[in-house]
């Protein structure tokens, strides 16, 4: 789906947002990891505590930016 601002790129910009809806998944690597922070995270929003919640996500940030085989 294209957004409305679109319209307005320029010819490179656009041929790197159609790349980008290419785009599937992601590999991960080590992805096993990542499954106590979602678990983690699971009980944080379910507790409302917003900054756990937020320091959680921010580790998943983390973790998943270093399981990326780009």
């Amino acid at each position: 789906m294209r957004y409305a601002y679109y319209a307005k790129l320029g010819k490179a910009d656009k041929a790197t947002y159609r790349r980008s809806d290419d785009i599937t998944a992601i590999p991960l690597n080590g992805v096993r990891r990542l499954r106590p922070i979602v678990e983690r995270l699971k009980r944080d929003l379910a507790s409302e505590d917003r900054r756990r919640a937020r320091i959680t996500v921010w580790m998943r940030i983390a973790r998943l930016l270093r399981c990326t085989s780009f």
